[in-house]
């Protein structure tokens, strides 16, 4: 397919698509669901004339779906690129916990989990009143990791140890 004819299929495209929203917008209409806002512009694009102003609202209306879509999409990609900040962030944050490596019984307890970090500088607690297991620094220094899960407790300081 050449250069000229991609150009044509993606006009033609745009025009389908552009009929979609006129449809989804006069359903709107039909259904009793205007935007009195978009109707009193249209209205006033009309100079007050209420047939050309049904005309007018539906060509504003569409506008308005194509802003709302393309919001979401502006949406949608800063919220992925923070995600990946985060992503980022967090794994910057990943600690080598250096224990005394002590050996336990295997099982996922939280009295295991501390004596696998015993002699670093982390400490393993579980929130009162709540199955949450926390690993923060013993100085205070804030959160690491947090889980509602022993085993994954128990992986997340197993993948950390030195």
């Amino acid at each position: 397919m050449g250069l000229f004819d991609k150009v044509k299929k993606t006009t033609i495209e745009s025009r389908r698509y552009e009929e979609k929203l006129y449809e989804v917008a006069l359903e709107e209409v039909e259904a009793g669901e205007v935007r009195k806002g978009l109707y009193a512009k249209a209205l006033s694009k009309a100079d007050g004339d209420k047939e050309k102003a049904d005309g007018i609202y539906l060509k504003l209306r569409v506008q308005a779906i194509m802003d709302d879509i393309e919001s979401e999409q502006i949406d949608r990609r800063d919220n992925e690129r923070a995600y990946k900040a985060f992503q980022e962030l967090n794994n910057k944050k990943i600690v080598k916990i250096k224990s005394g490596l002590v050996k336990t019984d295997g099982k996922p307890t939280l009295e295991n989990a501390k004596k696998k970090i015993k002699g670093s500088k982390f400490s393993v607690s579980k929130a009162i009143g709540a199955n949450s297991y926390f690993v923060d620094y013993k100085d205070g220094g804030g959160n690491l990791y947090q889980t509602f899960d022993l085993e994954e407790l128990h992986n997340w300081i197993d993948a950390r140890l030195v």
